[in-house]
């Protein structure tokens, strides 16, 4: 007798080592996944720590929080700073040459989707020391950030979509003892 199976076995899907985890001035940062199309990045900060400002070239980069409060401040025009509050299972997007910092309200997980072109054209603005006191100094209102595009129940647990177009991301929670196929996708590289 014969068992239909779809998709691939364990045996036969690549398999590459665990992320390394590197120490920072705010937590750790780990990158998850890279290769020449794609880059997903892990941030941990810590509570009342910031990721300095920084500015991405030629990329956009998507942050999405899976755990966390963050303020992310963005230099504008003038030189003055807006400020966006997000929180837990809301995304943030910024776009090639937006200088932005990160500050954690409390302990945060966050995950950026980008290309991978995106480490090679990156810009430190200041210090940490720097970026902390032009953040005290901003006083602005904040926008909240943005919410994730489309959350479906499954027989299996649940998926979210968190960005699409060139970069899908998505967050899969799967029901104990369940198990989901994602042997329908045309052509894409996947990383769990």
């Amino acid at each position: 007798m014969t068992i239909n199976s779809y998709g691939q076995t364990l045996s036969q899907v690549d398999t590459r080592s665990r992320p390394k985890k590197n120490k920072t001035s705010y937590g750790y940062h780990t990158i998850c996944y890279k290769d020449a199309d794609l880059l997903l990045q892990k941030f941990d900060i810590f509570e009342n720590l910031i990721i300095p400002f920084q500015v991405y070239l030629k990329s956009k980069i998507t942050y999405f929080v899976e755990d966390g409060s963050l303020l992310i401040y963005i230099k504008n025009c003038d030189g003055e700073l807006d400020l966006i509050d997000v929180g837990s299972g809301e995304l943030f997007e910024a776009d090639a040459l937006c200088i932005h910092a990160i500050y954690a309200k409390k302990y945060s997980q966050i995950y950026a989707f980008s290309d991978s072109s995106i480490l090679n054209n990156f810009l430190k603005i200041n210090s940490t020391n720097e970026s902390s006191i032009l953040i005290k100094s901003c006083s602005k209102l904040g926008l909240k950030g943005l919410t994730t595009q489309d959350k479906r129940e499954k027989y299996w647990g649940t998926i979210e979509t968190i960005l699409s177009g060139d970069i899908a991301g998505k967050k899969m929670s799967i029901n104990a003892f369940s198990q989901s196929s994602l042997e329908y996708h045309v052509k894409k590289t996947e990383v769990y």
